[in-house]
């Protein structure tokens, strides 16, 4: 079994297989350290976005971190037309 991640709090909400075989996994971060990319290794609010993707041996291809000040997270990913990704979250304050 292999992980990515960092020190804190890391977790996957959803995963999907590309077409190429590679698997995508969003969630959240609270980490700044790890496989986690940061600006001056920093988290930049509370939990960010962390999408992850690994190849079908489950060796880490690239990973990315978006988000603000506050919470930021991801519930769900699909393929998007043309290589991207469509990312839906569910805000529990709405």
């Amino acid at each position: 079994m292999k992980s990515a991640g960092g020190s804190l709090d890391d977790r996957a909400s959803s995963m999907i297989m590309t077409d190429d075989g590679n698997f995508i996994v969003v969630g959240e971060t609270w980490s700044s350290d790890g496989d986690i990319s940061f600006e001056n290794r920093r988290n930049l609010g509370e939990g960010d976005l962390w999408a992850v993707c690994f190849d079908s041996s489950g060796n880490l291809v690239w990973e990315r971190r978006l988000g603000g000040t506050g919470y930021d997270s991801a519930s769900a990913v699909a393929p998007a037309p043309g290589g991207g990704l469509y990312n839906c979250r569910s805000n529990p304050e709405l």
